[in-house]
């Protein structure tokens, strides 16, 4: 399901992960029939304050919920190779049970350590490399923490980031994402992740061009290649 690579960046060799996508998988059923189901219940602006098309909203919530469906196998394989088996990796949209209404304590990825009752919590945002080439996107794009905005003056970190990108391989619009997704025009990779004290420590606020909200950022070539970031994950657990 996961092919390791590694390139050659400004920083020197940098790990990442493809996702062998399956179109037929009950990984990108789910991540639709999910999209679809909270899609009704969020708001029609975006973060940049501007009314969004309904096709536009379904697209990016399938976008992102795919990332996150597919960073749960991902960080499984990693807790199963390590031989950590009181952890459990759940994802709150496969546990919730409020129809998709509530927003309050969601979360996207949490680990869970049965015996010691450790719980970590990851993030995951998404995002298309447009009109880049992958290693071009991996040296200009970040990874995306917590925001602020006039409604939000506080900052609310979690424990760790995770950093999915769709490489679109044609010219693309956000809102035919699932199109491309069909056409198998779209690969998924997980290039990067930081700690929140990473986050806290060297990320700088940038608006994302949006013009109400800010969020903290990381370059991503300033954060953990793959395999440095799963050395972190397993060390949380390991060492408690």
């Amino acid at each position: 399901m996961f092919e390791y690579q590694q390139y050659r960046t400004k920083q020197g060799n940098w790990h990442i992960v493809k996702v062998k996508l399956d179109i037929h998988s009950d990984f990108i059923s789910r991540a639709s029939r999910q999209a679809k189901q909270k899609v009704l219940h969020t708001i029609q602006a975006g973060q940049d304050g501007r009314e969004r098309t309904q096709k536009l909203k379904l697209q990016n919530q399938f976008r992102g919920m795919i990332a996150e469906v597919y960073a749960v196998e991902l960080i499984k394989s990693w807790l199963a190779d390590s031989n950590l088996v009181n952890c459990e990796v759940i994802r709150y949209d496969d546990v919730r049970t409020d129809q998709f209404k509530n927003p309050q304590n969601e979360y996207d990825i949490k680990i869970v350590n049965s015996t010691s009752n450790k719980v970590v919590k990851i993030e995951s945002r998404s995002s298309l490399t447009y009109k880049r080439t992958l290693l071009e996107a991996i040296h200009d794009l970040d990874i995306i923490g917590p925001y602020i905005s006039s409604a939000k003056y506080k900052e609310t970190y979690v424990d760790y980031y995770i950093r999915p990108l769709f490489d679109n391989l044609k010219p693309m619009k956000p809102e035919e994402f699932g199109e491309f997704l069909k056409k198998r025009w779209i690969d998924l990779y997980f290039v990067a992740g930081c700690s929140k004290n990473l986050m806290v420590k060297k990320g700088v606020y940038k608006s994302m061009k949006q013009s109400t909200s800010k969020y903290k950022c990381l370059s991503i070539t300033k954060g953990l290649d793959i395999t440095q970031f799963r050395r972190d994950i397993i060390h949380a657990f390991r060492n408690q």
